[in-house]
């Protein structure tokens, strides 16, 4: 009983050591692919599994529980997952009541918006990207009133190194609304950290290190081994628990065996002795 209690220690804690935590759920593949790439530029492995949900795929990402926290900041850093906004096929897809004129325009206001966040926060180096369209409503009772032209501002949180322009942005935004000047877009450019550096840029070498005929991240390199350790160590026990199964069932059958021998030794000779008793008195 007591080494089945050691042998139950050591498959849990090997069990805590080793075990993967979920660190985001919920995510499209585009995020999760991007999220796979920082984590594994910075010695971090994850793994990222696919979720079906009716006619819906979501996807998870997993690391090492090791490495949970490390990954928390890096992620955090690098403003990741980013936010998924609603674009044209989002807003106008979704079924529902006949739109009137005001809701059209502001569903078209919003799908726009949502597009140039999206094309904003796929340059390289940007965290989030706001964009707030805004198209002044013709009055058609006011024929002399000279119509208003359309605004935007555009808020973009970004690396200090991103190649991000003020000038491009404003050109991208007035490009992509009618009637929407260079001018009459603002933009606002947060900047903050520079990426993290990765191992191979700190001058730690290869990102890859070696646990026996494995080849995993830097950073799962110490929990890895130690799962690898504890499997040593339990299958050992399985193996001497099992040694002592078998002696110990042989020991029986052998005590068995001699004690089924002596009782039909005895039997016979109880016998013998009845029939010559028999005989005796005849």
């Amino acid at each position: 009983m007591n080494g089945l209690r050691v042998l139950s220690a050591f498959v849990a804690v090997g069990l805590l050591v080793g075990c993967e935590v979920e660190i985001l759920n919920d995510l499209d593949q585009q995020q999760a692919n991007e999220i796979l790439d920082v984590l594994g530029r910075s010695g971090i492995a994850a793994e990222r599994k696919r979720v079906e949900s009716g006619s819906r795929a979501a996807y998870t990402v997993s690391v090492s529980r090791g490495d949970a926290s490390q990954a928390w900041a890096l992620l955090r850093q690098q403003g990741l997952p980013r936010r998924r906004h609603a674009g044209l096929a989002e807003v106008f897809g979704k079924p529902g009541l006949v739109p009137t004129p005001t809701h059209e325009q502001a569903m078209l206001r919003r799908a726009i918006a949502g597009e140039l966040s999206q094309t904003l926060q796929s340059i390289e180096g940007v965290h989030s990207a706001r964009v707030h369209v805004v198209m002044p409503k013709k009055d058609r009772f006011q024929v002399d009133e000279k119509p208003r032209a359309p605004r935007a501002a555009v808020l973009i949180s970004a690396q200090r190194n991103a190649a991000v322009d003020e000038a491009q942005v404003k050109r991208l935004v007035s490009g992509a609304v009618d009637g929407l000047t260079a001018d009459a877009v603002n933009v606002v450019i947060l900047r903050g950290q520079s990426a993290a550096p990765t191992p191979a840029a700190e001058g730690q070498g290869a990102q890859l290190a070696s646990v026996g005929p494995f080849r995993v991240a830097v950073g799962s390199r110490a929990p890895l081994a130690a799962t690898l350790l504890f499997a040593v160590l339990v299958i050992a026990a399985l193996v001497f628990l099992s040694y002592l199964l078998v002696r110990r069932t042989r020991q029986l059958e052998a005590s068995l065996a001699q004690t089924r021998r002596a009782n039909e030794a005895a039997l016979d000779g109880s016998l013998s002795l009845i029939a010559g008793s028999i005989g005796s008195r005849r």
